[in-house]
């Protein structure tokens, strides 16, 4: 049994090409790329939100391309042409599959005919995350109480969290905790659009 890291990408980059290992300029891509090289496995691959499954040492040109901005659809199709990537490499049902990303990196290559061995971010990790983020614990707390789904919107108006841009943001920054539904009906104002609701286990 291989023993692989998959470790997501992130939005800050150097300006110009480079190994992808350097290119990736993020304080949370630097942990876990030390984390993962840590443990010293059998691969270590980046999980790109443009380039799909990246080496090392495979040199890229920056861009901007970010997977949480993506829809549904697109974010199946990118994780399918991830999985017959790694299907070429590994054998998916036996190989031990660590994954350091958010959710929206992972969704779709994990269960089965998937990825089957695998291990994601444990829940105290995504629980300490939100205790050190005040509009974050707002927002999942406010969720966590009501059990509906939410546009940003709504949210803003009822967590007080202002202006509305933040909760779009700090939900695209946290979707290993806060999951995004595209085209719901808001609770609140009862229109069909993208709404908010809390990962099931938490």
């Amino acid at each position: 049994m291989k023993i692989i890291y998959l470790i997501s990408c992130c939005k800050e980059k150097l300006s110009y090409s480079a190994k992808a290992k350097d290119l990736y300029q993020s304080e949370g891509f630097n942990k876990r790329l030390s984390e993962a090289l840590s443990h010293n496995p059998d691969e270590i691959l980046i999980l790109s939100a443009k380039h799909h499954i990246v080496e090392l040492d495979h040199v890229l040109e920056p861009y901007d391309v970010c997977l949480s901005n993506q829809t549904v659809g697109e974010q199946k199709k990118w994780s399918e042409i991830c999985l017959a990537d790694l299907s070429s490499r590994f054998n998916l049902k036996e190989d031990r599959f660590i994954i350091l990303a958010n959710e929206d990196y992972y969704r779709y290559l994990i269960g089965q005919y998937r990825i089957e061995n695998y291990e994601t971010p444990s829940e105290q990790e995504q629980l300490h995350t939100i205790s050190g983020n005040t509009n974050l614990s707002i927002i999942h707390n406010f969720l966590s109480k009501s059990g509906k789904p939410y546009c940003d919107d709504c949210l803003s108006l009822l967590t007080g969290i202002k202006p509305r841009q933040q909760i779009n943001q700090i939900c695209n920054r946290n979707t290993n905790v806060i999951c995004r539904n595209d085209y719901e009906c808001c609770f609140n104002c009862n229109k069909y659009k993208i709404v908010r609701t809390l990962k099931k286990k938490f």
